[in-house]
């Protein structure tokens, strides 16, 4: 197989499992980290809020990012 088949094999697998697993990550806040604006701090995983609002967005995008990018390599390399 060639490189560039691999890896438009590889992209579209990324983005079925990314989107995919963005809509698990927000629908069951399954979030990487926490960013307080109001403090300034990440935390691991999901905290509540403290001062002002907790960001989860960032960790749901780092977490969907990994589970993706785990998931697509061997649903890239099926023929």
């Amino acid at each position: 197989m060639s490189d560039a088949v691999a890896i438009s094999k590889f992209v579209i697998a990324f983005a079925v499992a990314y989107a995919v697993l963005y809509v698990l990550s927000v629908q069951y806040n399954l979030a990487l980290f926490t960013y307080h604006a109001a403090t300034e701090k990440f935390h691991f995983l999901v905290q509540p809020t403290t001062d002002g609002p907790a960001m989860y967005w960032y960790g749901w995008l780092a977490t969907s990012t990994l589970r993706g990018h785990g998931r697509a390599p061997p649903l890239g390399r099926n023929p």
